[in-house]
């Protein structure tokens, strides 16, 4: 469930408004049942830049081993500004999810996962929010 940080402090301690938090399962975050090395956790953290000079956004997606959300996102706003630096034209916007990861990071690992409640019919919720034609994407031959 999606829980968007507010001005406040929240559950992980920290106070961005611009942060969001995912689980799995709506209410507080239970204790991760899947640790790397000791008591490190896999994130996966999705960071949105501003491209101005191509009038679009880009949502990129990194993963982290880290002992916690506040760790992991640090990490990931540090190499987001870094990569924002390397490009002209472009402005982390400051706008960070994270997702704790169920598995080992690897091959078909879930690595980010995002749900959105919507009343949209499938046709009409992927046209809104995903296929909306101002994507920067080939179409697959089939």
């Amino acid at each position: 469930r999606l829980g968007v940080g507010r001005p406040q402090v929240d559950a992980f301690g920290l106070s961005s408004s611009t942060v969001a938090y995912m689980c799995s399962q709506p209410g507080p975050m239970e204790p991760h049942p899947y640790r790397m090395r000791g008591d490190v956790l896999p994130v996966g953290v999705r960071c949105i830049f501003r491209h101005a000079d191509l009038r679009a956004y880009e949502e990129r997606v990194t993963t982290w081993h880290a002992g916690d959300f506040r760790e992991a996102i640090a990490a990931a706003e540090a190499e987001a500004e870094t990569y924002a630096s390397g490009l002209d034209d472009v402005e982390f916007t400051g706008f960070t999810q994270a997702f704790q990861m169920f598995g080992a990071p690897g091959v078909g690992a879930e690595v980010f996962s995002l749900m959105r409640e919507s009343d949209l019919d499938r046709d009409s919720y992927l046209s809104a929010f995903f296929d909306t034609g101002r994507e920067r994407q080939q179409s697959r031959s089939r």
